[in-house]
């Protein structure tokens, strides 16, 4: 056959393939439990061998395929009958139910073992006679059947995580996230977020954080940071407590041992009666995710430490530093020693970035606002590098620099204001206020009600309000030590610049804080305003497209010209001796221009 004839037929090959599917998809979930043998003849077809047509064939059934498993698969893990079990009586509807779920099995396990040999294909890069792409398929054509695999894969392990065979895939899938491919890695990596969000039970969770840590210390940190992003996206709010440090072991068994009997014979009745009034079901399901949830955790910190301890200057450190910011809270007591440690050892390094080091100073202010609040450790080193960070950001940076940096704000001056001496307090105030001037509305308001939010959990910071303060020494805004920088002898004269701000709120809530951050009367803000914190503010306010988020509904203001600036007449020599030189400058050079008629008349009128 000639060209146009070969194109001709695989044309009409694939429509044909095409009506066939969609008869069969059809069918099939129209009555599962009815036409299993049609889920078999479906599957067949991913065994096509015209080599004109095989590739677009055994893609779209594929994906058929997945759709099909998607909407037929049940909920529950299928638990296949023993041969004692098949022997013995039972029900027409219990027969029927189980040569069901034994075809769905059977058919399901064959599509599995399909996507199975094409992934292994890839990973080996060899093609062996087994494999479904044997007889001429070329690298590119292999690699675009891998991503087809990948992606029918990832979409049942995030559609039926409960399924049979969930482990199987997921060590299948895990290793293509941590190879340099960097559309293999995104597609997996995406899915295994969206796992991380859904999953409630926390055993999907477990098994993909495990996998993870293996392969990150198999190939001794060799792999890209946003696999360990995807922790990032974990929903863990609560773990076991039981792991508690020494101390406080100790502290509970002296509790109960100075209680006297009649207090112990109480509380003991106490406990059996919450028990008795405890929902059994959901108490032992709540136990059972608390207890993964510690298990993902104790991975997670193991592998975080393990990256601090032999990797630190490896390009997974600000990805390591990120995590411990977010999960600092469910740090061990016994580790914060030696975590401060080498959290110091990285800011005095002076090799972090602007992100690293906020995430840095975060973790620190996490733990010491929470477990850490009792320890003996002195922050100050933290407090002033934060400072100095401060006044690296500006309008071009990532906003996630300024969302970090609005955070460790809020820890430093709600749960630990009475830790910071009122010079700090007043040297972090003046220099919100100058950062205020070079960021974007978003930010600029963010800072604002950071400024907001001193001056409302401590009084005494209205001095720098009052621009006719006096004190020792003058302003210093270049010292790197906020003790020491005189902010007591200045004001913030840049809330002044921000009441002409392009932005209607940013102007609003300048004047705000202006006037003392009053909660009525003119300079009062609305409840919409005052409720928001700083990061709040940040986000909903974003203007990285370069548009006001939310919209604005204020318009601008137009200015009506009342008349020209001068009185027609004023000037009536002037426009003629225009006219004039206009109509030279087309003949003669301006050299020729004659002026003496124009200032003979305007001496004349003088």
């Amino acid at each position: 056959m000639t060209t146009a004839q070969l194109f001709v037929y695989r044309k009409e090959k694939l429509a044909i393939c095409k009506r066939r599917l969609a008869l069969l998809a059809d069918t099939i979930m129209e009555d599962p439990e009815s036409n299993m043998s049609k889920l078999k003849e479906m599957r067949m077809m991913l065994d096509e061998s015209d080599p004109l047509i095989a590739l677009s064939v055994k893609k779209l059934t594929a994906f058929s395929l997945l759709e099909v498993f998607k909407d037929i698969l049940p909920d529950y893990r299928i638990r296949v009958a023993t041969d004692k079990e098949k022997e013995g009586q039972a029900k027409k509807e219990t027969k029927k139910l189980r040569e069901f779920e034994e075809g769905i099995l059977a058919n399901y396990k064959a599509y599995l073992d399909f996507l199975d040999n094409i992934v292994k294909a890839c990973m080996l890069h060899n093609l062996h006679s087994q494999s479904p792409c044997n007889y001429f398929w070329s690298l590119l054509t292999e690699q675009q059947l891998v991503m087809v695999a990948l992606k029918c894969l990832c979409e049942l392990m995030v559609a039926h995580p409960h399924f049979n065979f969930r482990t199987n895939i997921i060590a299948l899938v895990i290793p293509f996230a941590c190879k340099f491919n960097p559309e293999l890695s995104n597609l997996v990596c995406e899915y295994v977020r969206k796992i991380f969000k859904s999953d409630k039970s926390g055993e999907s969770s477990l098994e993909i954080a495990r996998l993870i840590g293996r392969v990150v210390k198999v190939t001794k940190f060799r792999v890209s940071e946003r696999v360990l992003e995807t922790f990032l996206s974990l929903k863990i709010k609560e773990i076991n407590k039981e792991h508690m440090s020494k101390q406080d072991a100790a502290k509970k068994r002296d509790a109960i041992r100075r209680m006297s009997r009649k207090d112990k014979k109480d509380k003991k009745h106490m406990i059996h009666l919450e028990k008795e009034l405890e929902d059994v079901a959901l108490e032992k399901s709540r136990e059972q995710r608390v207890k993964l949830h510690t298990q993902i955790v104790s991975i997670i910190f193991l592998t975080y430490f393990r990256i601090l301890k032999f990797a630190r200057n490896s390009k997974l450190l600000s990805t390591v530093l990120a995590g411990l910011a977010k999960f600092a809270h469910f740090i061990n007591v016994d580790f914060f020693d030696d975590l401060f440690s080498v959290l110091k050892e990285l800011v005095i390094s002076g090799t972090l970035t602007n992100t690293e080091s906020l995430n840095c100073i975060q973790t620190a202010f996490t733990i010491l606002s929470g477990q850490g609040s009792a320890l003996n450790i002195d922050p100050l080193m933290f407090y002033t590098h934060l400072y100095n960070v401060l006044l690296r950001l500006n309008a071009s940076e990532s906003s996630q620099d300024v969302s970090i940096a609005l955070e460790c704000l809020d820890i430093m001056f709600n749960q630990r204001r009475k830790q910071v001496s009122m010079p700090r307090t007043l040297a972090f105030m003046k220099r919100l206020g100058i950062l205020s001037l070079q960021m974007q509305s978003n930010g600029a308001l963010g800072m604002l009600a950071a400024v907001r939010n001193i001056l409302l959990n401590i009084p005494r910071s209205e001095v720098l309000l009052d621009t006719e303060c006096e004190g020792s020494g003058s302003y210093m805004p270049d010292l790197d030590e906020p003790e020491y920088c005189n902010a007591h002898n200045t004001a913030l004269y840049e809330l002044h610049a921000m009441r002409r701000h392009y932005h209607p709120v940013v102007r609003q809530y300048s004047d705000h804080v202006l006037g003392g951050a009053p909660s009525e009367g003119r300079r009062a803000l609305n409840l919409d305003l005052s409720r928001k914190a700083a990061t709040e503010l940040f986000q909903k306010y974003d203007a990285s497209d370069m548009t006001f988020t939310p919209v604005i509904s204020e318009k601008p203001k137009q200015i009506k010209q009342k008349g020209p600036m001068y009185p027609q007449g004023v000037f009536p020599e002037f426009k003629l001796d225009s006219e004039r030189i206009q109509a030279s400058l087309t003949d003669a050079d301006f050299d020729d221009v004659d002026f003496s008629s124009y200032k003979k008349r305007r001496k004349t009128q003088s």
